[in-house]
């Protein structure tokens, strides 16, 4: 439990931007599309891609913590190990997502 509460408890958005062969988990305390726009002129990496687009994005209490939780329920799909770009479908990006979301319900209720 002490490894998910690392981060402050901090409203925001958990996004999925898919990728024309990954995906893209972040996190974001403004309003996703936004923050869509800044990383497609910013970031050369996604840059590269074809047609980027912002799949998913929950609202949550907790969008730090919840993100680090998705992240580690892809971890083994990370395109380098140490990245938010994971090897899988904008779908189980998203329903890891979900699941990191439940895990926090389940641990706020506990």
């Amino acid at each position: 439990m002490g490894t998910y509460l690392r981060f402050p408890a901090v409203p925001g958005y958990v996004y999925v931007i898919a990728l024309d062969n990954c995906v893209k988990v972040g996190a974001t305390t403004r309003d996703p599309h936004l923050r869509f726009s800044e990383i497609c002129h910013s970031r050369r990496q996604v840059e590269m891609f074809e047609k980027p687009e912002l799949y998913y994005a929950a609202y949550v209490d907790n969008c730090w913590q919840t993100e680090h939780v998705a992240h580690q329920i892809l971890s083994r799909y990370s395109v380098d190990g140490k990245s938010e770009y994971f090897k899988v479908s904008p779908v189980e990006a998203a329903e890891a997502v979900d699941k990191a979301i439940h895990i926090f319900e389940m641990l706020i209720t506990a």
